[in-house]
């Protein structure tokens, strides 16, 4: 897939205060953010531009139209965050903890999200285009009401998963764990998986393989 990666030009300065000290609407930008953290805020927006985090931590927060441009994320924990009206476009997660997060009527345009902890973590009424998953963690999440566009799934596990009103005709999830994956009948239609899951598709309807 080609994606555009997070624009990262000049020298980033260390953002040195408290970031839980920021105020709504609060705009950051063209900055290092370091074992730093923005946690239980609610029906809060900020705006994040140019910015590379490690080790932040942004649990329990309640986003509304908040803003991440341009942003990287290494071994950040996003447990927990709820994100609405949210924007991400040209981001990454890297080594990151999002289980029990809710991405609702977000739209994500060309993220990553490798090698990440996602168990439980809703997406509903996104628009999610250019998107890669690599090796994520996201057992038991849930996809309601999504528009795909060009999003891609490598070595996942999805054990549990629900996904419904999901159109999955362009998804491959042939190198992924769908274990007892329950998906509704139109948003399976022209999925691609492999042969050796094919009896846990035929399980959905009710057949059975001898």
């Amino acid at each position: 897939m080609k994606m555009k990666k997070p624009i990262i030009k000049g020298e980033l300065q260390l953002y040195d205060k408290d970031l839980n000290h920021v105020i709504d609407s609060t705009h950051i930008d063209y900055a290092k953010v370091n074992g730093n953290k923005l946690v239980s805020k609610d029906k809060f927006r900020i705006i994040f531009d140019t910015v590379i985090f490690d080790k932040t931590i942004f649990t329990d927060n309640i986003f509304e139209k908040a803003e991440f441009i341009d942003c990287i994320f290494n071994n950040c924990d996003f447990s927990n965050t709820a994100f609405y009206s949210s924007t991400f476009i040209r981001c990454e997660f890297n080594h990151s903890k999002l289980s029990g997060s809710h991405f609702v009527e977000s739209f994500l345009n060309d993220c990553l999200f490798n090698d990440c902890l996602a168990e439980y973590v809703d997406y509903a009424d996104n628009k999610m285009k250019q998107i890669l998953f690599i090796e994520v963690k996201m057992n038991e999440s849930n996809w309601f009401d999504n528009n795909f566009k060009n999003v891609e799934f490598e070595k996942c596990n999805l054990k549990k998963a629900l996904v419904h009103k999901t159109k999955l005709n362009t998804i491959d999830f042939s190198t992924s764990d769908i274990d007892d994956i329950r998906i509704d009948q139109n948003s399976i239609k022209g999925l691609t998986i492999a042969s050796w899951q094919a009896s846990e598709i035929c399980r959905l309807f009710g057949l059975k393989i001898k």
